[in-house]
């Protein structure tokens, strides 16, 4: 493994059952998820970053994951984020802290705007010529900024200000997909990863 890495690993939620992870904490977390959808999703996140921890040539059992006083995972050697939307996954590994957000792109009531955004950034909302996109970017980098931090147990998305932010924040929106990553490094690698046999 590199000294310094951000690696960016994304997947879709195939069309297949759940089965267990290895790790067996996380299968008891998954049973009791009552949404069917959420299940299939935190499921298959597991299964991503399965993958994506033998690529980088880290066996999952050997690790001990621990939750902080905010209910935030982690383990030792590395950090790692998740984040999934609509049968999207996405996941950063990283030397360093890392956060990200995947969000998909859907019709939003006009009341959220000013939930999401602050002053500085509704203006900047009010001269853009995509607002909708804009909203999405500054959605999924305020909750990547929320992850990044750790240190905040409800998410308040107006008090984060992405303007100020003093550490990389990247954000993409591909075909109505936006993601969002802070960190202290820029992006080593970004890859899809297909979870059909996983």
């Amino acid at each position: 493994m590199n000294n310094s890495f951000l690696n960016i690993y994304i997947s879709k939620v195939p069309n297949a059952p759940i089965g267990e992870v290895l790790n067996e904490e996380r299968n008891d977390e998954i049973l009791n998820i009552k949404n069917e959808q959420a299940k299939k999703e935190k499921y298959f996140i597991w299964k991503l970053f399965e993958k994506a921890l033998k690529e980088l040539d880290i066996d999952i059992n050997s690790l001990t994951f621990k939750k902080n006083k905010n209910g935030k995972l982690f383990t030792d050697g590395f950090y790692f984020s998740f984040s999934h939307s609509n049968g999207y996954l996405v996941i950063a590994i990283s030397s360093n802290n890392v956060g990200v957000d995947i969000q998909t792109k859907k019709e939003l009531k006009p009341s959220i705007v000013k939930k999401i955004l602050n002053e500085k950034e509704y203006l900047e909302y009010l001269n853009s010529d995509e607002k909708i996109d804009y909203l999405f970017t500054k959605w999924t980098q305020k909750e990547a900024i929320f992850k990044y931090k750790g240190d905040a147990y409800s998410f308040i998305p107006c008090s984060i200000d992405t303007l100020s932010f003093d550490k990389i924040l990247f954000s993409k929106n591909t075909n109505d997909l936006f993601i969002s990553v802070a960190s202290e490094l820029k992006i080593t690698s970004f890859k899809e990863i297909s979870l059909e046999n996983a």
